[in-house]
């Protein structure tokens, strides 16, 4: 049943998608102009990134997010040195740079290593400048590290120039255990109050893999997002789950954008769901996309 309900959303989504549409012959100002943010999971170089990246590159352009979180980036380490190596967000940084005539700022945490082959990692790359940006380490294993990356960034949202500073935080939890999941999910909230608290800043975003199904009854890292103030910004626009995961049939949902009060919720939408004549997608997750407006 899931998983019909999730195939079922994709007609609703382009129904709400035309809904939302600007008149033709509307004036966009700065302070109309929503935030712009996505999270991917990447896949890690698995499953012939090669072939992959190109629909990556497409989506990405699209969508011209402003801000983006990453997880399993990663990079080739053994038996190889310099830029011959495979490295899949240097691809991306490198791309969006190019698309676009300017130099994304970015941060990369590595994590731990993957498939024992490639440096895996979480990222955050933006339009806007990074500051002040913490790499706070969560539970896990030393064979499955996981990390959270929080900055302090600021958006344009007035004509005069005038930014309105948020938080941007993206993270990757661990998939083997409930309960590990539920104390990475405590201590990256924890982590996030105190950095809110310390440069009173009320807007904030945590966007990333969670490896938590929304209607799993026993795992217990939405109700401790909730709990911390946090609104699912999918559910809170949709009724349907919005399953990620796998990206050929999805039936499962772990990739989220949860955001604070502050900044309102207006548009959602799974991205990255086309794929080559060999059925080869851009990764094994869909990218969750949304937009906000700042209140």
């Amino acid at each position: 049943m899931r998983r019909v309900s999730c195939w079922g959303l994709l007609l609703g989504l382009a129904l709400h998608a035309a809904l939302l549409a600007t008149p033709c012959n509307a004036t966009i100002t700065d302070s109309d102009r929503p935030i712009k943010v996505l999270t991917l999971n990447l896949r890690c170089l698995e499953d012939h990134w090669k072939v992959r990246k190109g629909l990556v590159f497409s989506g990405l352009i699209d969508l011209d997010p402003d801000f983006i979180g990453f997880q399993e980036c990663c990079r080739e380490v053994l038996n190889c040195t310099g830029p011959e190596c495979a490295d899949n967000f240097r691809d991306i940084h490198e791309t969006m740079n190019e698309a676009f005539n300017t130099t994304y700022y970015f941060y990369r945490a590595d994590t731990h290593m993957s498939w024992n082959i490639w440096q895996e990692a979480v990222a955050i790359l933006s339009k806007y400048p990074l500051e002040d940006v913490k790499e706070i380490p969560l539970a896990g294993d030393a064979d499955s590290a996981r990390k959270m990356i929080i900055a302090r960034t600021s958006f344009p949202s007035s004509p005069n120039g005038t930014a309105t500073p948020l938080i941007f935080a993206t993270t990757h939890l661990d998939y083997k255990s409930d309960q590990v999941r539920s104390e990475e999910a405590l201590c990256a909230v924890d982590a996030l109050e105190r950095y809110q608290e310390a440069h009173g800043i009320p807007r904030a975003l945590l966007v990333g893999d969670f490896n938590a199904d929304v209607v799993s009854p026993t795992d217990q890292v939405g109700p401790t997002m909730e709990k911390a103030g946090y609104t699912d910004t999918f559910r809170a626009l949709y009724s349907s789950p919005g399953c990620t995961f796998q990206s050929n049939l999805p039936d499962e949902r772990i990739d989220y954008q949860w955001v604070k009060p502050g900044l309102k919720p207006v548009k959602a939408s799974l991205q990255f769901t086309k794929h080559t004549t060999f059925a080869v997608y851009a990764s094994d997750h869909l990218g969750v996309y949304a937009e906000y407006q700042i209140t």
